[in-house]
């Protein structure tokens, strides 16, 4: 795997997990999504990230516009 792929893959997945603790009515399940996004933005990942970005639309593959 390219490491283009791999960061866009765990933006998608970093993403994902967003949505699940805005969605999800288990306060201990949103609070682990939030920590579990946090975890996987960090590093590379992270770099090209805008800051206060929690989720992206369900359209963005982390491409260019």
């Amino acid at each position: 795997m390219a490491p283009g792929d791999f960061v866009r893959t765990i933006k998608q997945l970093a993403d994902l997990v967003g949505q699940v603790s805005i969605i999800t009515t288990d306060p201990e399940m949103a609070a682990s999504a939030r920590a579990a996004v946090d975890l996987l933005r960090r590093d590379v990942v992270a770099a090209g990230i805008v800051p206060g970005a929690l989720v992206a639309s369900a359209t963005d593959d982390g491409g260019p516009s």
